[in-house]
């Protein structure tokens, strides 16, 4: 099987990176997260989380952003868009539960792809399974 990765390609580093997402972006919003999609050239989705500071202290704001990341490590994205790669923005909301768990993201980004089903043609339900398994 092979190694599951999130390299610095998959990242979004650049400040001007995240504000053209948030900007020009494509909104949709869960429970605990404001999630922007906006189109890249690269050959590869790129991720960015913010996660602000009235939402905890740095231990609980780390621990939410390594949730966020394993998932979009260990469920590759690449499968699921249909046309092209995009950049993708997670904002922490201020009601965010501090025990968040990779179950808990599995269900909210379900309801994003469920939301858009003309972007997506991966059956993400069968992630959801795997994960807590």
């Amino acid at each position: 099987m092979p190694k599951a990765q999130f390299t610095k390609q998959q990242r979004l580093l650049k400040q001007n990176e995240f504000q053209y997402t948030l900007k020009c972006g494509v909104r949709q919003e869960t429970t605990h997260f404001i999630v922007f999609f906006s189109k890249n050239d690269c050959e590869t989705h790129r991720l960015g989380i913010i996660v602000s500071r009235k939402v905890g202290n740095a231990v609980i704001r780390n621990r939410i952003k390594r949730v966020a990341r394993e998932y979009f490590r260990q469920f590759n994205t690449e499968h699921l868009f249909k046309n092209s790669f995009y950049d993708i923005v997670l904002i922490g909301k201020k009601n965010l539960n501090v025990n968040l768990g990779l179950e808990q993201v599995c269900k909210e980004m379900q309801s994003v792809y469920e939301k858009n089903p003309y972007w997506f043609y991966h059956d993400v339900s069968m992630d959801v399974g795997r994960a807590i398994a």
